[in-house]
């Protein structure tokens, strides 16, 4: 398992800093990320995350979980309404691999919300919890650079969506 950052990533922003890119889960980076905060619906952030474009947050960290929970009850429903319009094929296995891969998209659709880790691994965003002790036990001593990480990465969400 890597403890080091995967790639730089850059930013669709007027000045785009770089960050390193971590995944405990060893996801790739996102090709494109865009800079969100608390003024992004749960409509437009569907719309980005299915394009397959990261959100980097930098509104208020709360409000980064609650547009990932508003984000997840999107999903849930349409998914459900693909369901009924489209019932998968007759068979445990085909409606276990229909389920296995709704799980999977679901899954990458919610890890394209991204939070900055500095390289302390502190999370610079207001109200953010204090992650450091919970990053250095999962991660690994900090780097020198600061990183960018999915708001669903294992080290700190504590069981939210």
């Amino acid at each position: 398992m890597s403890r080091t950052p995967q790639k730089p990533t850059d930013l669709t922003h007027p000045s785009p800093p770089l960050a390193g890119w971590h995944s405990e889960n060893h996801w790739p980076a996102p090709e494109t990320v865009v800079v969100a905060d608390d003024r992004m619906t749960a409509d437009a952030a569907y719309r980005l995350a299915k394009a397959g474009t990261g959100m980097l947050w930098a509104g208020d960290f709360q409000n980064a979980r609650q547009l990932l929970g508003a984000l997840a009850r999107r999903i849930d429903h349409i998914d459900a309404a693909r369901r009924r319009t489209h019932p998968p094929r007759r068979g445990p296995a085909a409606l276990f691999e229909r389920t296995r891969a709704d799980a999977h998209e679901r899954a990458r659709l919610l890890g394209l919300v991204l939070v900055p880790l500095d390289a302390d691994y502190t999370i610079a965003l207001r109200r953010a919890p204090d992650a450091r002790a919970a990053c250095l036990e999962t991660y690994g001593p900090a780097g020198r650079t600061p990183t960018v990480t999915s708001l669903r990465e294992p080290a700190w969400r504590d069981g939210r969506p």
